[in-house]
């Protein structure tokens, strides 16, 4: 985990990262909206999992996720049936699915 990972990463949990929807309810702007055009309020969840922005991101992080982690199983000797359920959660960590997230939200930047 990169020194920036960690930052945002600690900044999350405690409430600090400077989404528009924090820094609105603390007076520091005037909008809770998505400060890159979408019409939806700019928090955490908005852009970690739903801002149109990074969903190539998100795409391509994925991918590479599953990748790397088939690798790993492949390597470990789990047979593709033991490999199944790991890389379903591998391929939608940066998505909502009530599957994999049982309060039916992806949570992994926190």
């Amino acid at each position: 985990v990169s020194a920036h990972s960690a930052v945002v990463q600690l900044y999350a949990r405690s409430g600090q990262l400077p989404t528009a929807e924090a820094l609105a309810s603390r007076g520091k702007l005037p909008s809770s909206l998505c400060r890159l055009g979408c019409n939806a309020v700019e928090s955490m969840q908005h852009i970690f999992v739903d801002c149109t922005h990074f969903s190539q991101w998100r795409i391509d992080t994925a991918s590479e996720l599953v990748a790397r982690t088939a690798v790993r199983l492949n390597e470990a000797g789990l047979s593709d049936e033991e490999q199944g359920s790991v890389l379903l959660a591998a391929k939608s960590l940066f998505s909502d699915n009530a599957v994999t997230w049982p309060l039916r939200m992806s949570q992994y930047f926190l």
